[in-house]
């Protein structure tokens, strides 16, 4: 109610203001982590607030997805902001792991005509020799390899 301070007239109305939910961004990854030099692809969904949303990645592209590629391993965050259509904006981060590449230790041997030996190898997590995974370690028998 609004009253006229000279004439003492009011007028009352009354106003319905509407709010939408707040703007939020779901955020997924096509891998939680990838080696060295592989990419990622990053992309985003908002929702709530006002439809017709605008993305912008922090440091990167003017879209809903990203793909990442990092040259060096450790653990990485990318931030992405939605504004809707009245203006309401939200940010959201989403962390990828690049790993390095393992280093392999494989000792020389020497084996005689027609006697065997083994080659060990250390540093990853799974070995394919010749074509066959057999663990870390690999007889090898007096031919070519």
């Amino acid at each position: 109610t609004m009253v006229d301070a000279v004439t003492g007239c009011s007028l009352t109305n009354v106003f319905i203001m509407f709010q939408p939910q707040l703007v939020s961004i779901a955020l997924s990854s096509s891998s939680p982590s990838a080696c060295v030099g592989t990419s990622v692809i990053l992309s985003g969904t908002a929702s709530g607030g006002s439809p017709n949303y605008n993305y912008f990645w922090i440091n990167g592209p003017v879209n809903s997805t990203r793909t990442v590629i990092q040259n060096f391993q450790g653990n990485y965050t990318y931030s992405l902001m939605s504004i809707d259509a009245n203006g309401c904006s939200t940010t959201n981060s989403i962390g990828v792991t690049f790993v390095g590449a393992p280093v392999l230790s494989v000792p020389n041997i020497s084996i005689c005509p027609f006697e065997s030996g083994t080659l060990i190898a250390n540093g990853a997590t799974s070995y394919t020799w010749n074509g066959f995974s057999f663990g870390n370690s690999f007889n090898m028998f007096y031919a070519t390899y």
